[in-house]
């Protein structure tokens, strides 16, 4: 078991000072894109209609080991 940092950018970078101890990489993979997901309901309920989110994990050692990124772009198509 080791320890990952979950670092998230929307637009600025968020670094995540404490990582998360006791997980492998799939556990690691599951909670970065379970961020994603808590994170993008958080902004539709703000009301953004264009916005990117990545999440990057690293190792203890902050070498990057897996990457996501979920974006939103909505558009109006009222005349």
């Amino acid at each position: 078991m080791s320890r990952f940092f979950f670092d998230v950018h929307d637009g600025t970078m968020h670094l995540d000072e404490f990582g998360m101890e006791s997980i492998n990489l799939e556990d690691a993979r599951s909670i970065g894109l379970r961020l994603l997901s808590e994170l993008n309901r958080d902004d539709i309920a703000k009301g953004c209609d264009r916005y990117a989110l990545t999440v990057l994990i690293s190792d203890e050692d902050h070498h990057p080991v897996y990457t996501a990124t979920l974006s939103l772009t909505g558009i109006w198509l009222l005349r």
